[in-house]
């Protein structure tokens, strides 16, 4: 009879399962030595060593599974797809740092003085609204049109595009 194991309610052939290992080993006494030793449950009690290997392999799915299917060729929008879902566990893992460390998302930290963004950009709105010359003067239909026209404003130069004055000349 083959060797069985029940996993969630169904019994599966484990002899007929093939599976992959990755091992690693550290110094002892070095950063990556005490986090095995967190995630295998030996720092204390939060962590069950079953449970520690778990948040092992998401840490390490969130962050490697794009690059593993890109590298296995598979279809684009499946990379793409696992790379947005990547993208979301990554942020999802940044943002419980953040709240149990009391730290801030460093996305979400201003680079800009927003008031003082707002402020010149009212400053710049206002300039542009404001006229600052006085309206040129219309020609009326019964003047003579070298008598009442005035010449534009130096300012007042508008821009015309060459495609848009040549049109298809080539």
């Amino acid at each position: 009879m083959p060797a069985t194991k029940k996993v969630r309610s169904a019994e599966v052939d484990i002899s007929k399962r093939s599976r992959s290992r990755f091992s690693y080993f550290t110094d002892a006494g070095t950063m990556l030595a005490t986090v095995f030793s967190y995630l295998n449950g030996e720092l204390g009690k939060t962590l069950s060593q079953r449970e520690g290997k778990q948040r092992a392999a998401d840490a390490l799915l969130a962050f490697w599974k794009p690059y593993a299917l890109q590298a296995q060729q598979a279809e684009a929008d499946r990379v793409h797809k696992a790379a947005q879902n990547s993208v979301e566990a990554l942020l999802r893992q940044m943002q419980t740092i953040c709240d149990d460390f009391e730290v801030e998302l460093p996305m979400m930290r201003s680079t800009v003085d927003l008031e003082a963004f707002a402020i010149a950009v009212a400053k710049r709105i206002k300039k542009v609204t404001e006229p600052t010359h006085p309206p040129i003067s219309t020609v009326s239909p019964m003047a003579h049109p070298s008598t009442s026209q005035q010449l534009p404003h130096e300012d007042d130069a508008i821009f015309i595009n060459d495609e848009d004055l040549l049109g298809d000349l080539e």
